[in-house]
């Protein structure tokens, strides 16, 4: 074996090194290893593995910090260690775009540009580093070839590391012989596959480097050099066999069961990225142009022929046209341009389709001539602008300014149309802010329209639009937590992308100085990197010293933290951090620190972070400075689809102190009743991301008294049923007798408003829609209300215990029939309860035939029968004992006491025992008359005797009792 091959085998055996000296307790030899950079190197530079090394040195500071104060010389290793720590994450912070930038302004020369390029973690993006310097860095031959061999590098990685969809998407900027080079390193490890959700929707544990096979066809039909046999065959049959598998599908046009990878997409969205249709038909879009790559296989007739007798096999009918586009993100929820339309609609010959687009569209060229005889302030064109602009249609007016300013080719009817052209865009953009469109405001408006426009007023706009992530409820679902932010999703960033390439270099420079005052240190980021192709040398300093000291200040709060440093050293390290979920790992470190004053550096998303993590991190009341902060954050967004205070005050609710509460209710009682986004219910999310108010009021109720109670009860009562079940569960436990009795009068008036409804889907019931109205969903409605009345029978009145009474005979399902009258019996009269208990002994006798465990259905009823029947057997005793005074126990009589009676005797325990049965033969018809004519139950719900979060509910079918039960959470959930 050669010194190279001994020395990469060394360095593969010694890769777990660090683990095992930590797990060996050995801090003194691990944090050796961090001395210089010697451990950084090891190995050849095919097998560095930065996340590896990120790894060991996690485990460094968790030993040091373990034993910080037994070891001499702790400030050292640990500053040492914040150093490299900071070294590592300054190099992530920079952009792609920016380090070519670098490159390009002669800032950075290419190899340090390629050096830290190098120390980047993740292989796709030091692809991606690559691709932009090779793309717009301007190098020669000698600068190329460096970053060539890196990417044929990266094309070596195994295949759970090759960044593989990246590598294929830049080979037509390199070279010959480095497109062939990474084609033939990646033909046998590349992952091929028919379908991927797009990374834009994708949770982070689904982001792939796995190559799609019909993208795969447009790129090597483009680049020759690619064309391996063994890429260009396992591609082939790929498309081939999803082709045979889509082909054998049936339709489905149901919308794909709530709990999918893509529970965050509108329905509409799930069909065009998951439904057979539209797939099928871009595998067939791909296997007829891969037509060209044909030859490159290794048995070329072969596969024609299979290639032949699939296509063949799929129905013309399967691949109509409006199923025919890829199904990706921008062809599902990005608008189709209306640009050819609009052109075809402004050229037509056709003189009725011509003037109905002239009447559609020509407002804005109406007022263009206009100004060239007449001058209006930039205020009052804005204000004609605002009327005559409509939204389907702003393409339409682009094109007929642009045909205005054709025409007549005059300067001032050119400086006009380019006043009414910024304004319009003006508004344009202002629409789309309103209405959470901007991130495809750009693809609707070809840059030619609008490129000539005076952009000084639409720059302006621009940069006042809000610089944070615009975050609706269900940014907090677990598809989305944790993914950074994106540029379509900041309205200053989105707003910016379409007029960047046509900004003056002034305008450009007044954009830096704006975006470099962004508070969060990750939109900042992504600012720069949007930018970066169009900063000077200058810029691209300011930029890189800037994006550098992000992480230089969070490792240094971090040390100082872990060191106990002096407070004042840990206050002034944390004012620079803007990240809240860091500041908020360091006050858990160190709890003494002054978090206002970087709280209030903040912009609203990390301030909310940041106060969410402290908030729920222990148990002791919150310090007296956090929780005015908390009450202070807006309650609602400019679109209505997110509260920052709402997020907040529910996981602080439970540690607000007293003194606060009131204040907190205020605070509370200001927040949206409901927000303006996707029905909760529909997406299978819980209630409390559409319902802010109600969900902090939940929170809030456990700790509730006197009036802020009622008020409680105020704020929920009319809202849908699951945010009004559940509030109104917690409210129960503490309300006393006047709000017990309104809680049971307000769920007993929903409930019967649900009986008039009937079943079907999407049913509209008090305010919102019921996805499915059946059976199952009123039996879980019945079980609900039936754990609410029993836990609010002791503190109701006697009418409304009678109107408990009544319901627990109306409910059709036999499981809360059963349950419920067990817990009011002892709070009725007894008269009062024999109408209820035959019934609900049947029900419990019937439940218990099918789940014999539930005899606690049954036990629980039994005192009540042992009283009834002592009632009831008390006139046949004393008629008994007063026929025989001498009759033993019980009321049975022999043949001489028969013989002794008289017909007027037989009379009296005919009479007397007809109305043993509480209710009499009414009473035991009602018990019979609910199980049918079949005497099976079709469905039933158990309400458990246990708390109700513990309460269940069984579903089955009647006819097959031994198949399909089903449990879920009373109410707690959807099945």
């Amino acid at each position: 074996m050669t010194r190279h091959g001994v020395e990469a085998e060394i360095a593969e055996l010694t890769v777990d090194l660090p683990i095992h000296l930590s797990r060996a307790g050995d801090v003194a030899r691990l944090l050796r290893l961090f001395a210089d950079d010697r451990w950084l190197r090891r190995g050849s530079s095919e097998s560095r593995r930065w996340v590896d090394y990120g790894r060991d040195l996690a485990l460094a500071w968790d030993a040091l910090e373990e034993n910080l104060h037994d070891r001499p010389g702790a400030v050292v290793d640990c500053v040492r260690l914040a150093v490299i720590r900071s070294t590592l994450t300054t190099v992530e912070d920079f952009p792609a775009s920016v380090i070519t930038a670098a490159v390009r302004t002669g800032y950075w020369t290419p190899e340090r540009s390629l050096s830290t390029i190098d120390r980047l973690s993740r292989p796709a993006e030091r692809a991606v580093c690559c691709h932009y310097l090779l793309a717009s860095a301007d190098l020669d031959v000698h600068g190329r070839r460096p970053v060539e061999s890196r990417l044929i590098q990266l094309a070596s990685l195994p295949a759970d590391e090759l960044p593989a969809r990246t590598l294929l998407s830049g080979l037509h900027l390199m070279s010959s012989a480095g497109r062939e080079a990474v084609a033939i390193a990646i033909q046998e490890t590349a992952r091929v596959v028919e379908w991927q959700m797009p990374d834009e929707m994708a949770p982070p544990e689904l982001r792939h480097e796995d190559v799609v096979a019909a993208d795969a066809v447009e790129i090597l039909i483009g680049v020759p050099e690619a064309h391996t046999s063994r890429l260009v065959e396992r591609i082939g049959d790929t498309l081939l066999r999803a082709l045979t598998e889509l082909a054998a599908g049936r339709d489905n046009d149901a919308v794909p069961r709530l709990g999918s990878l893509a529970i965050d997409m509108p329905s509409y969205v799930v069909r065009r990225l998951l439904d057979r249709g539209p797939r099928l038909a871009r595998t067939h879009q791909a296997l007829t142009a891969f037509a060209e790559l044909i030859p490159s296989c290794p048995d070329p007739a072969g596969f024609r022929r299979r290639l032949e007798a699939a296509l063949a096999a799929v129905p013309e009918s399967t691949l109509s046209s409006d199923t025919g586009e890829a199904p990706t993100l921008t062809s599902t929820i990005s608008p189709a341009s209306r640009f050819p339309a609009a052109i075809a609609e402004a050229t037509s010959d056709d003189k009725q389709v011509f003037d109905e687009f002239t009447r559609r569209t020509a407002g804005p060229a109406v007022l263009a001539s206009l100004l060239t005889v007449q001058d209006l302030s930039p205020e009052d064109i804005g204000a004609i602008i605002e009327v005559l602009f409509r939204p389907d249609d702003v393409v339409g007016q682009f094109v007929m300014l642009q045909t205005i300013a054709q025409s007549i080719n005059q300067p001032n009817v050119v400086a006009a149309v380019q006043t009414v052209k910024a304004q319009l865009l003006c508004q344009a953009i202002d629409h789309a802010f309103r209405t959470g469109t901007l991130s495809v405001l750009w693809e609707s408006i070809p840059p030619g329209l609008y490129a000539d426009a005076d952009l000084q007023r639409v720059l302006d706009l621009a940069l006042a639009l809000p610089a944070e992530e615009q975050r609706s409820a269900y940014w907090h679902t677990v598809n989305q937590r944790g993914l950074p932010p994106l540029t379509a999703n900041v309205p200053r960033l989105a707003a910016l992308f379409g007029i960047m390439p046509v900004l003056t270099t002034a305008q450009v420079g007044q954009a830096f100085d704006n975006l470099r005052g962004i508070p969060d240190a990750a939109v900042r980021r992504l600012a720069m990197a949007m930018l970066g192709p169009f900063l000077s040398r200058e810029q691209v300093h300011a930029a890189m010293a800037d994006l550098g000291t992000i992480s230089e200040a969070r490792e240094l709060a971090w040390a100082y933290s872990v060191l106990d440093a002096p407070p004042a050293w840990a206050a002034a390290a944390s004012a620079e951090i803007t990240d809240g979920t860091s500041l908020a790992e360091i006050v858990k470190l160190r709890p003494d620190l002054d978090v206002v004053a970087p709280l209030r550096r903040m912009d609203h998303n990390n301030r909310l972070d940041a106060l969410w993590a402290i908030a729920l991190d222990g148990d002791s009341p919150l310090p007296p400075e956090v929780t005015p902060e908390i009450l202070d954050l807006p309650a609602e967004s400019e679109r209505s689809s997110y509260s920052w205070r709402a997020m907040a005050l529910a996981a602080a609710a439970r540690r607000v102190s007293d003194d606060w509460l009131p204040a907190a209710w205020v605070a509370a009682s200001n927040l949206p009743r409901r927000l303006r986004i996707d029905d909760a219910a529909l997406m299978g999310y819980h209630w409390s991301y559409e319902y802010p108010q109600a969900a902090v009021v939940q929170e809030l109720a456990p700790r509730l008294t006197g009036p802020l109670t009622r008020r409680a009860f105020e704020a929920v009562r009319d809202l849908p049923w699951l945010p009004r079940e559940d509030t109104f569960a917690t409210l129960a436990k503490t309300a006393d007798a006047a709000l017990a009795g309104d809680i049971a009068d307000a769920a007993l008036a929903g409930y019967h408003r649900l009986r008039e409804l009937p079943d079907g889907n999407e049913v509209a019931w008090d305010g919102t829609v019921i996805p499915i109205l059946d059976e199952r969903f009123r039996s879980e409605r019945e079980a609900r209300l039936a754990e609410l009345i029993a836990a609010l029978a002791d503190r109701l009145d006697p009418e409304r215990l009678l109107a408990a009474r009544r319901l627990a005979l109306d409910f059709r399902n036999v499981g809360p029939r059963a349950w419920l009258p067990a817990r009011l019996m002892p709070h009725l009269d007894p008269a009062d309860r024999r109408e209820l208990l035959a019934p609900a002994l049947v029900g419990a006798l019937v439940f218990v035939a099918d789940e014999v465990e539930r005899l606690d259905l049954v036990a629980d009823l039994i005192p009540f029968v042992r009283e009834e029947l002592d009632r009831s057997t008390g006139e046949v005793l004393e008629f008994v004992f007063r026929r025989f005074p001498e009759h033993g126990p019980g009321f049975l009589l022999d043949e001489a006491e028969l013989a002794a009676l008289d017909q007027d005797d037989h009379d009296v325990p005919r009479q007397v025992f007809r109305l043993m049965a509480p209710g009499g033969r009414k009473g035991l018809q009602q018990g019979q008359s609910r199980l049918g004519g079949s005497g099976r139950v079709r469905a039933v719900t158990c309400v458990s005797p246990d708390p109700p979060a513990r309460a269940c509910l069984r579903v089955r079918n009647a006819s097959r009792r031994s198949r399909g039960a089903v449990t879920v959470r009373s109410g707690r959930g959807l099945l």
